[in-house]
C-alpha cells in the first residue's frame, strides 16, 4: 500500500513513500527536532555565529560553524599576570630572609668552625633562584601582557629549571638537619674543637660562643670535658646549673628553624611556580588555537 506524505518542514517536495507511514500527532513536534538537526543539502544553511578576534582588535560576528566561543585567552593571561606579581612578592620574601641567615653572626661562626658548607651552599642558591624569579617573573608578565608566544616560551624554559634548582636546595634544607650522618659529622666536629681548646684561642672561643649562645654544653654533652671541669660558659648565669644538652643537639635544632623559616617561603613559591608554568603552557596553546581563526 503507498502512502502519500506531503513534507510539511519545507525540506525538498511532496514525495511518494511506501516505507514511511503517515506521522501521528503525537509524534511530529520530536520528528521535526530531528530533521531540523539534518536540513536538505541544498538549502542555505544559517550557522551560529561567533565573535572571534581579528588583527586589527576588532571582534566581528564570524561564521565559524562552532557551538560554543574559543579559549579565552584574556582570561589565562590576566592569570598569569596574578600569578607573577604573586611570585614577584614572594620572591622578594626569600631574597630578604636568605640574606638575612647568611648575615647572621652566629651562622657564620658555626659553618667556619665547624668546615659544614652545604648550608650556605643552599642559601645562595636560594638567593640566586629569588633573583632569577623576579626578574622571569617580568618577564612572563610581558609576555602575557604583549601575548608574545616566543616570551612565552622562553619564560617556560627559565622557570622550568629555576623550579627544579629550588626544589633541590628546599630537599637538601629539609633533609640534612635530620641526617644522621650531618648529627655524627657535627659531634666529631665539636669533639674536635673540645679537644684544641686548651692550645689555642680559636677553639675556645668557638666553644664559649656557642655554649653561650646555644645554651648547651660540650658535643653532646658536660662529659666531653674529660679530666677538667665544664667552663663557664657551660653555666646558666641565672641559676649557676650546667645545660643538660650537648652543642651538636642544640646545632641542629638551629638549623631546622632556619630551615623551616625558608622552607615556609619556599614552598608556597614552588606552587605558584607550578601554577605559573600550567597557565602559561595553556596561554600558548590558546593563542596558537585563537590565530587559526585571524581575519
Amino acid at each position: 500500500m503507498k502512502w502519500r506524505t506531503k513534507n510539511t518542514m519545507g525540506y525538498g517536495s511532496n514525495v511518494e513513500d511506501e516505507e514511511n507511514p503517515p506521522i501521528p500527532d503525537d509524534e511530529k513536534d520530536e520528528v521535526a527536532e530531528k530533521r531540523a538537526l539534518k536540513p536538505n543539502k541544498d538549502e542555505d544553511i544559517e550557522l551560529t555565529k561567533i565573535p572571534v578576534r581579528t588583527k586589527d582588535g576588532k571582534y566581528p560576528e564570524v561564521i565559524v560553524g562552532q557551538e560554543e566561543p574559543l579559549i579565552k585567552a584574556h582570561h589565562l593571561k590576566y592569570l598569569l599576570l596574578g600569578f607573577n606579581f604573586f611570585l614577584s612578592v614572594l620572591g622578594m620574601v626569600l631574597l630578604s630572609l636568605s640574606i638575612w641567615i647568611l648575615v647572621d653572626p652566629a651562622f657564620w661562626e658555626f659553618e667556619s668552625a665547624l668546615d659544614v658548607d652545604s648550608f650556605p651552599a643552599v642559601c645562595i642558591m636560594l638567593i640566586v633562584s629569588a633573583i632569577v624569579i623576579l626578574v622571569v617573573a617580568f618577564l612572563g608578565c610581558f609576555g602575557a601582557a604583549t601575548e608574545k608566544r616566543w616570551i612565552l616560551v622562553m619564560y617556560i624554559g627559565i622557570f622550568g629549571v629555576v623550579f627544579l634548582l629550588e626544589l633541590a636546595a628546599v630537599v637538601i634544607m629539609w633533609s640534612a638537619p635530620y641526617s644522621k650522618t650531618i648529627q655524627a659529622e657535627l659531634e666529631k666536629q665539636l669533639t674536635h674543637q673540645i679537644n684544641d681548646r686548651s692550645e689555642g684561642d680559636a677553639s675556645r672561643k668557638f666553644m664559649d660562643f656557642t655554649q653561650n649562645y646555644l645554651q648547651c654544653c660540650g658535643s653532646t654533652g658536660a662529659w666531653d670535658y674529660k679530666g677538667v671541669a665544664a667552663p663557664n660558659s657551660c653555666q646558666d648565669e641565672t641559676t649557676g646549673n650546667i645545660y643538660s644538652v650537648g652543642c651538636a643537639n642544640k646545632m641542629l635544632a638551629y638549623l631546622r628553624s632556619k630551615a623551616g623559616i625558608l622552607g615556609g617561603i619556599a614552598l608556597p613559591i614552588l606552587l605558584v611556580q607550578l601554577l605559573a608554568l600550567l597557565a602559561s603552557g595553556c596561554l600558548i596553546k590558546s593563542l596558537d588555537v585563537e590565530s587559526r581563526y585571524f581575519m
